[in-house]
């Protein structure tokens, strides 16, 4: 199957073999068209796209993550641009995020992008996420050390 969804200029798409992932989760992301990495998979020439990886999803009703991508090539001139010189700022944060031991580095990166982008809704949620889990990890760590009163449920035996 030879998959080409053209360069399509909407609102909102999602082409995908996946049918849960609908406008909610070009909403969510904040774009305008995305793909599945099994979609990918098919195009002739995927590069014609302009393909930036925003996460892997789990999909209502299957167990394994599926990787999804924006596809840049339908985004107006002046937003595409910044997202494709932001772009290794956010492939930078994306890597370090997902190595889980480089929350730091992952919190640079997506501030980078959005100091020069500050609407890739994409940057901002994974910002959100890197800021909870280091804050997650601040608890920890200030619980460890006696800093904050350890709760019930870490006194009755929580591994930190």
């Amino acid at each position: 199957m030879n998959v080409n969804a053209g360069l399509l200029r909407s609102e909102q798409i999602c082409v995908t073999f996946h049918p849960c992932l609908g406008v909610l989760v070009t909403k969510y992301y904040g774009v305008s068209l995305l793909i599945s990495q099994q979609v990918l998979e098919q195009l002739s020439d995927p590069k014609l796209y302009q393909l930036r990886f925003l996460d892997r999803a789990i999909v209502k009703g299957r167990h394994d993550p599926i990787s999804v991508y924006e596809v840049l090539a339908v985004v107006p001139d002046p937003i595409r641009e910044l997202k494709l010189i932001t772009q290794p700022d956010f492939e930078a944060g994306i890597a370090a995020y997902r190595d889980r031991n480089q929350m730091a580095a992952a919190k640079v990166g997506f501030e980078r992008v959005l100091s020069a982008n500050p609407d890739d809704k994409t940057a901002a949620l994974y910002l959100e996420r890197v800021s909870q889990l280091l804050e997650q990890v601040c608890q920890k760590t200030e619980r460890v050390f006696g800093l904050l009163p350890r709760s019930k449920k870490s006194q009755d035996g929580e591994h930190f």
